[in-house]
């Protein structure tokens, strides 16, 4: 029972203690600066570890911690075959250590030797796991590293056993003050660099019908406050109705470019058994490739296809945004002829079509904004984005 209850307080201390750095400091996936993390890792695990009441109960303490390698091996066993491996050298150095232990005459030397060779059996698949896991999956995935951590922290709590002199506790007060002043050193640090630059993706958008325009700055974290500045953005939602996010980032107003809009012609429209069909060619004039559509959720819309083929239709928004709930189509084509859309609706009312073609380029516009960005923050994923839309009614057929 206190193993568990070891590892409960394990993990909810070391869970916390990131939850709270990420609420102060909006901690990335991928920090500048990396060792601090590390170090208040390790050292919260043996302030936990070391300072969790134990009890005289050495040998129990010691088999309890085998016990649950053996559960945790057999689980993996079961769940994920190909990850048991992680866990078998350590269980069988456990297993041993066990045997040959239990055969010999208990003294204060062999609790000792016992429970420093535990800990080095262990090291490989927690401790010394974890800088990889960091690597690999980010401090944003904490949860990954802990169940690791824990089961090295567990494992400590039979120094406390080993005998009666507080040099276990000692050690866990130095940890626990180490602790404190790693995290107060992390809440100091600068968590981007060239290196590692914050992730920020940058948006024009223009929207033709009502002559507005718009850039938009776009990151998992905190938009930096140089960019808000040299760019004036501002936190509000984007008027420009071809464009859709969750969660969109401060924007500021920008003049329209001389670009052309795409060009988005009927080619026909018939009322047949019921059914409304719209065929459309969408078409970029500045020659880009990536073609989208937006089209009301409650508009009637039963069926799609882009040059002859079917795509499925899944609403997105929501109703409090600018678009609401709606479908989003879109089409990449090599043609410069664009893509033919053919859209059925089981309705003969007005329909109105927001459509855009999008760039990874941005205009030549807006220096000081791209000039703010650097050099401790760059595009991600799909990269900048420059999207000019326009929109087309539909009208009702009678």
């Amino acid at each position: 029972v206190r193993v568990l209850l070891a590892l409960g307080t394990l993990g909810g201390g070391l869970t916390a203690i990131f939850y709270l750095l990420n609420l102060l400091v909006e901690l990335p996936a991928w920090p500048a600066t990396q060792w601090p993390l590390l170090c208040l890792l390790y050292a919260a695990t043996g302030a936990i570890g070391l300072c969790f009441p134990a009890g005289p109960r050495f040998w129990s303490l010691l088999y309890a911690n085998i016990v649950v390698w053996a559960l945790l091996a057999l689980a993996t066993a079961l769940f994920a075959p190909g990850a048991v491996v992680l866990f078998l050298p350590s269980l069988v150095g456990l297993a041993l250590l066990a045997w040959i232990t239990s055969a010999m005459a208990d003294t204060h030397r062999l609790r000792d030797t016992a429970v420093v060779l535990a800990l080095l059996t262990i090291t490989p698949t927690t401790v010394a796991l974890v800088p990889q896991l960091l690597d690999t999956q980010g401090y944003q995935l904490v949860a990954v590293l802990v169940p690791n951590l824990c089961l090295f922290g567990c494992m400590l709590l039979c120094l406390n056993a080993t005998r009666e002199r507080p040099y276990s506790q000692r050690l866990g007060q130095v940890a626990g003050l180490t602790t404190l002043a790693l995290f107060l050193l992390v809440l100091n640090l600068n968590m981007y660099s060239p290196h590692r630059p914050q992730h920020v993706v940058l948006y024009y958008l223009e929207d033709r019908f009502t002559g507005v325009a718009h850039w938009l700055a776009h990151g998992p974290e905190a938009i930096p406050d140089q960019l808000r500045q040299a760019g004036k953005l501002v936190d509000r939602d984007p008027p420009v109705a071809h464009y859709y996010d969750e969660n969109p980032g401060p924007v500021a107003d920008a003049p329209i470019t001389n670009q052309p809009a795409p060009k988005l012609i009927v080619l026909s429209d018939e009322w047949e058994q019921g059914v409304r069909s719209v065929q459309l060619r969408l078409r970029s004039l500045r020659g880009e490739r990536q073609l989208i559509m937006h089209i009301a959720a409650n508009s009637g819309l039963t069926a799609t296809t882009v040059n002859d083929r079917p795509l499925s239709l899944e609403a997105t928004g929501s109703k409090e945004s600018a678009l609401g709930e709606h479908f989003f189509i879109a089409a990449i084509t090599a043609s410069p002829e664009g893509a033919e859309i053919k859209l059925t609706f089981d309705s003969t009312a007005t329909q109105t079509l927001y459509y855009a073609d999008r760039s990874n380029t941005l205009p030549s516009t807006g220096t000081e904004i791209k000039a703010a960005r650097e050099p401790l923050a760059t595009p991600v994923h799909n990269g900048d984005r420059w999207e000019i839309g326009d929109r087309l009614t539909l009208p009702a057929l009678k």
